[in-house]
């Protein structure tokens, strides 16, 4: 029978006594704090270069969104020019033409909640005169009944996303003299219920670079 060996409790006693700590010295390796401060300094650089790539990343997502949002709309002025085409020639429609129609209307109304996913809106800010902040002028006309920068229609819909202009809304406004010209970009100014002056807007020179660069 294989005995087994005694080992003394004195062996294993525990001691309280502190651990000596090794005490850098000069003897000691001296490129040793060197080679710590090169790693240091490299992931500073490595962390730097990361944030610069992400940053890049992020801007070339927001503007390749922005296209494909400005493509959506541009799709939705398409079905819009058609249903006020049809508009005029309904009771001409045959039954087939009206099942066509439908379904326009009903990828028009997907298109449309796409946007919505996305938290795009419209401007709806005409009832308080033209703001060049917020729209864009395609034609002038006369109108002695009516102050210069009244908004007549809306060609095209302006639209916000991320608290940013997509696009400006395309209006007709009420000119009534040359003069007019010089009131049109301040009739806004001071009016009251107009959207929040924080929203910036996206076709600055900036997004114009950035189109510019990625064609």
């Amino acid at each position: 029978m294989k005995k087994h060996r005694r080992y003394s409790a004195k062996a294993f006693r525990i001691s309280e006594r502190p651990v000596p700590v090794h005490a850098w010295t000069a003897e000691d390796d001296s490129n040793h704090f060197g080679v710590i401060e090169d790693d240091v300094r490299k992931l500073i650089r490595e962390l730097s270069e990361a944030r610069f790539a992400l940053a890049e990343q992020e801007k070339r997502v927001t503007e390749d969104t922005r296209r494909f949002l400005l493509s959506i709309l541009d799709t939705l002025d398409a079905f819009q020019r058609v249903f006020d085409s049809i508009e005029t020639k309904k009771e001409e429609m045959t039954r087939q033409t009206r099942i066509w129609v439908g379904n326009f209307r009903a990828v028009y109304r997907l298109l449309r909640a796409m946007l919505a996913e996305r938290s795009v809106t419209e401007i709806e800010n005409l009832d308080h005169g033209f703001d060049p902040h917020w729209h864009k002028i395609v034609e002038t006309v006369a109108d002695p009944s009516r102050p210069d920068g009244t908004i007549m229609e809306e060609v095209h819909k302006g639209y916000v996303w991320q608290n940013q202009i997509l696009r400006k809304a395309e209006v007709i406004v009420v000119r009534n003299s040359v003069t007019g010209a010089d009131v049109l970009p301040k009739v806004v100014g001071a009016t009251t219920g107009a959207p929040s002056a924080d929203v910036t807007d996206m076709n600055s020179d900036g997004a114009k670079e950035a189109d510019k660069s990625g064609d």
